[in-house]
This record gives structure tokens, C-alpha cells and sequence, in this order.
């Protein structure tokens, strides 16, 4: 496995195993990078998902934590992009509340 991670300003990590990226065709994680912020820093280099800039650059902001890399690489590519970026407030607003969230609801 072939691992591309890399801190976000607000702590969380985004990993891109990107031994799989060659048999995507709609590279929809870059398009959607370049779209959703022009400067986006996830590019298309040799077939595969590279970095625009360095380690430092993205942890200071450079990527705007939009999550639209993951979910457009789930929907239309081939789900290898994974973010951890945690939300405390959203952690303590769910133990708060006294019925289940939507996506925790089991339905039949």
C-alpha cells in the first residue's frame, strides 16, 4: 500500500492510498480539490493524487477542510481517501441529546 497523509489546521489527517488511484478514471478527488478552491492542494500528477504543497503549507491551511476530496472519491471514484478530523463539540452535542442521530438510527 502506497500511503499519501497529511495534517490539517485543525488536527485532523486525510490519507489517500494511492496504490489504487491508477484504475480510477475520474480522478474526482483532484476535480473536486481544484473546484471547490482554486488552490486546492490535491493535484494529478503520473495518474495519481500528489500534493501542490508541502506538509507545512497544507498544516497552516493551505487545504480548507472542505471534505469534498473524500466524499467525491467515494461517490465517483474508488473510496481510498479517508478523513479523521475530530469534532468535540459535535461529540458533546450527541451524548446531550436524548434520541439517536439520523445516521446512527437503525431502520428496518
Amino acid at each position: 500500500m502506497s500511503l499519501i497523509t497529511f495534517e490539517l489546521y485543525a488536527n485532523g489527517m486525510i490519507s489517500i492510498d494511492t496504490s489504487q488511484c491508477n484504475k480510477c478514471s475520474s480522478k474526482a478527488c483532484a476535480l473536486t480539490c481544484q473546484n471547490q478552491y482554486i488552490d486546492g492542494p490535491i493535484v494529478i500528477e503520473k495518474g495519481k493524487p500528489a500534493l501542490k504543497y508541502t506538509l507545512d503549507e497544507i498544516k497552516q491551511g493551505a487545504c480548507v477542510e472542505c471534505l469534498g476530496c473524500e466524499l467525491s472519491c467515494l461517490l465517483d471514484g474508488l473510496g481510498v481517501i479517508k478523513i479523521n478530523l475530530p469534532l468535540p463539540e459535535l461529540d458533546e452535542y450527541l451524548e446531550s441529546i436524548d434520541e439517536e442521530p439520523v445516521y446512527r438510527r437503525k431502520f428496518k
